[in-house]
């Protein structure tokens, strides 16, 4: 929805708010809305002045700063590996590599101190190599944890390709980029223009480049209209409560990275009646799941005021779609999951509130926790600790001719907040994950909380008018006519 209303704003010069777009969501009605709306003027971003070197944007200084409490570390990598059948060119392969190092500024970008401030750097040319790796093929887990090591922030490119020859037609392409330069749909964005040289297609000639977000996004800060996303946030999360989530060990005075994931996937008849549900409340997947989020966490915390982080698209304008760099920006969400509401209410709030914060969100994370006087405590995230997302694409899968690209799937042993909810949204099936830290979380707890999260979904699929109140983790929960039972839990973390 906020891709196809930058577009509308580019292609017909006139703003349609997300709210719109929910509360009336067919071409026919949104092109009622365009004929009677007042004409914007469409701004288009300006290529910067070639300079010695250009500012960070804000999601790039957040990285910079958190990645110097330990300059070794590879959290804020983002890794991906694709296993390759068929007879591969890796000459055409790694000439397509070097193009791409090329076309993309971002590859050639460094980060160093100048005076006060952190400052990137773009290079006319860097070394760019594709690194040949012996794996065998019953190690490839083994020797692609191996291919990620953290980067030198101050040399350029902060980004490496890797290629294992695993038997005569099959290979293992590694790609590790730092997320100071790349975010997931930079990741998309390389492999779909990969792909396009690789089959000795053209690519049109990019007019921005990352620096020039930045320049803009520097400039903007000031005006009007990010004055007013700054209030609505700084209103929104005011006095936000700190979530007082029941752990396993105490919190180290440091936080430590280190984690574990489990993943389970939802009955296929469940997933079904929960698609029924957001047709017939317009309401999306993510609205849904976020709403049985807020319910879990109240239950286990005992508060009814909860903020949740969720990663958002983070690329505010129509000329940002094509460009690899660090646009993701996060948002907290902030709902209130009352006893005495019903799901239904609640899912409506959350729905409302969520449009809202999605309206509202290119004003920085960042810069919002400077402006709510938020002081450092190294032992856990600013404004929350638990963070959401929803995914609703499949693995990726191409085909070059007669080669397949298949997505490598491996288990990241990492976690940037205490909890990381997550879902993945396909046709045909839906998947709800927990990442966590295990400096604080036992896996048996995590297994719990993934349990009690997938009750809740079969509660209100039973009924979505049940009052919060009657969903008690602690014991049988009667949800309209079917009991659902549970076994003997400790809930003595």
């Amino acid at each position: 929805a906020t891709s196809m209303a930058l577009s509308i704003g580019r292609d017909l010069g006139v703003e349609v708010p997300l709210t719109e777009i929910f509360k009336t969501p067919t071409i026919k009605a949104v092109a009622e809305y365009i004929k009677g709306a007042e004409e914007s003027l469409y701004s288009a971003i300006q290529p910067a002045e070639e300079k010695e070197y250009y500012p960070l944007s804000s999601a790039q200084k957040r990285i910079f700063t958190l990645q110097q409490f330990d300059t070794s570390s590879t959290i804020y990598n983002i890794p991906s590996a694709y296993i390759i059948s068929g007879e591969l060119d890796i000459e055409r392969l790694e000439k397509a590599f070097k193009f791409l190092a090329q076309r993309h500024e971002a590859l050639r970008t460094s980060f160093r101190r100048e005076e006060e401030a952190v400052v990137q750097v773009v290079h006319k040319a860097v070394d760019f190599k594709v690194e040949h790796i012996e794996i065998a093929d019953q190690a490839v887990d083994q020797g692609f944890k191996s291919f990620i090591k953290s980067f030198d922030l101050n040399t350029a490119p902060l980004v490496r390709v890797g290629l294992s020859q695993l038997d005569k037609d099959r290979h293992l392409l590694m790609i590790d980029m730092h997320h100071i330069i790349s975010d997931g749909f930079s990741i998309e964005i390389l492999v779909r223009e990969f792909a396009a040289l690789y089959e000795g297609n053209n690519l049109s000639q990019l007019k921005l480049q990352y620096k020039d977000y930045a320049v803009w996004q520097n400039s903007a800060n000031s005006n009007e209209k990010m004055q007013d996303k700054e209030s609505y946030w700084v209103e929104a999360l005011n006095n936000s409560p700190v979530l007082n989530m029941p752990t396993d060990y105490e919190r180290p005075s440091i936080q430590s990275f280190e984690g574990d994931q489990m993943y389970e996937e939802v009955e296929i008849e469940l997933a079904n009646t929960l698609r029924r549900i957001c047709s017939e409340t317009n309401t999306t997947m993510y609205m849904l799941l976020l709403t049985v989020l807020n319910v879990l966490l109240s239950k286990y915390s005992g508060q009814e005021d909860i903020v949740i982080g969720s990663p958002v698209f983070g690329r505010p304008h129509a000329d940002l779609q094509n460009i690899i760099g660090m646009f993701v920006n996060t948002i907290a969400l902030r709902n209130y999951p009352s006893s005495s509401k019903t799901f239904a209410e609640l899912l409506e709030e959350v729905k409302n509130s969520s449009i809202k914060a999605f309206e509202y969100q290119d004003y920085q994370f960042e810069e919002l926790v400077e402006k709510l006087g938020i002081s450092r405590d190294l032992s856990r995230n600013p404004v929350f600790d638990v963070m959401f997302t929803v995914q609703n694409t499949a693995a990726s899968e191409m085909k070059l001719g007669d080669l397949e690209f298949a997505s490598y799937e491996f288990t990241s042993k990492t976690a940037k907040f205490d909890i990381t909810v997550s879902a993945v949204d396909t046709q045909d099936k839906l998947l709800i994950g927990i990442e966590y830290r295990i400096s604080l979380y036992k896996r048996d707890t995590i297994s719990t909380l993934l349990k009690h999260y997938k009750d809740i979904l079969a509660c209100i699929a039973e009924n979505i008018n049940i009052k919060i109140s009657d969903i008690d983790l602690n014991y049988d929960i009667d949800c309209v006519e079917e009991e659902i039972q549970y076994d003997d839990m400790d809930f003595n973390f």
